[in-house]
Order: structure tokens, then sequence, then C-alpha cells
């Protein structure tokens, strides 16, 4: 047990001792190292551009552009014009840009479909939803529970209960377990 004496320790303190004190207890001149080894991602210059449009319809010609410049498009460019289009609601330029994606072979991220999938649903196109929900697979994404939940969600947002519950029933034939 540590014992204090009380009559040791001053009630008030220098500036000069505190310097002292704080100087003695640590290195001067020591820079601080961030303890993470991970890289700052280099910024994409069209991911830059792309945040600043304020007319979605320039979003694909900005992307062209790019494009005939020589820039190579990788997810994170995909995935950003995606959901640009997707906000924007303007769906008719999603499909052939992820028919793109598809042939490419460009690994998708399933947040990109949940996201695709919930701006379906606020604008009633439960059957995009679905069939973007099924071609999961052909980018090479995997569903897992999330992305079944938010189908589910879609469908019964849009009083689809029926299809719902038939899709809820198929959750083992799906390899889901039901949370």
């Amino acid at each position: 047990m540590l014992k204090i004496h009380h009559s040791k320790i001053p009630k008030t303190i220098t500036k000069s001792q505190f310097q002292t004190i704080t100087s003695t207890s640590r290195p001067q001149n020591r820079t601080h190292k961030p303890s993470s080894k991970r890289r700052k991602p280099k910024p994409i210059p069209f991911l830059d551009d792309l945040k600043q449009l304020h007319n979605p319809d320039e979003a694909l010609s900005l992307f062209e552009d790019y494009t005939q410049k020589g820039a190579k498009h990788d997810y994170p460019s995909y995935a950003s014009l995606l959901y640009k289009l997707a906000r924007s609601r303007k769906f008719d330029q999603i499909d052939p840009l992820l028919d793109f994606i598809k042939n490419r072979g460009i690994r998708c991220r399933e947040g990109l479909f949940i996201a695709l999938m919930q701006h379906y649903g606020k604008c009633q196109l439960v059957e995009k939803a679905i069939e973007l929900f099924n071609q999961m697979p052909n980018f090479n994404c995997e569903r897992n529970l999330q992305s079944f939940n938010i189908l589910l969600n879609v469908l019964i947002d849009n009083d689809r209960f029926s299809d719902a519950n038939d899709l809820f029933l198929r959750w083992k034939e799906l390899g889901f377990k039901p949370n």
C-alpha cells in the first residue's frame, strides 16, 4: 500500500518546478508516430470531381471524359458513380453501368447492392431490387443476411407481403439463418 506523507507535498507548485518535472518525465523533441501502419489512400481525382457535381446528368459524361483521358477506373469510381445516379433516380443509366461492371469482372461489395436495392425500393421498383439481389453472385459478391433482410424490407415497405413471406420461407434454401 502506498503511503503519502502530506507534509512533503507542497500545496502549490511554481512554474519552474512544473517545467522541471515535465521535462524530466518525458523526452523532448520526440515526434508522434501513429501506431497504425495503414497508409492513407491516394486521392482519386475522378471522385473529387464527382463529389463537386451538382447536376447528376453530368456524372456519366464526367466518367467518360476521365476514361477518354486514360483514367483507369476501379471499384471506388464505379460505386461512387452508381450511388450518385441512384440518389438522383437516374435508374436508366444504372443498368448499362452494372452490365459493364459485370462483364469486366469487377468485384463489388455488398454495400453497393444494398444501397441500390434501397433506392429501388423507395421508388417502388421492387422487381429491379429482386433482380439485383438475384444477380449479386454474378458480380463476385456473396449475398448474406444483411442483403436478404434489405430485400425483405423492400418487399414489405411496398406492400408485397406475400412475396416477402415466400422469400422468408426460402431462407434455408438460400443458405441463411434468420435473425
